[in-house]
């Protein structure tokens, strides 16, 4: 599971024991300037796509979780 904070942090949470087991925080230099918000994540085809703070669009590689 997927889940994103209000200062565009995405974290991979493990659904079945809620261990977190992952974060990215991208860097932004206007981070002070915007208001907090949170929209949450698409994951499609193996990707997790979130938005940040100062408008883009992050692409990251979700982990193959099939195998457990």
């Amino acid at each position: 599971m997927y889940v994103t904070t209000p200062y565009s942090t995405v974290m991979a949470v493990d659904a079945r024991n809620g261990k977190r087991s992952g974060a990215k925080s991208p860097s932004s230099r206007r981070r002070s300037l915007l208001r907090p918000n949170n929209r949450g994540v698409a994951i499609s085809n193996g990707t997790v796509y979130f938005g940040t703070l100062d408008a883009r669009l992050i692409a990251l590689d979700a982990p193959d979780r099939q195998s457990e």
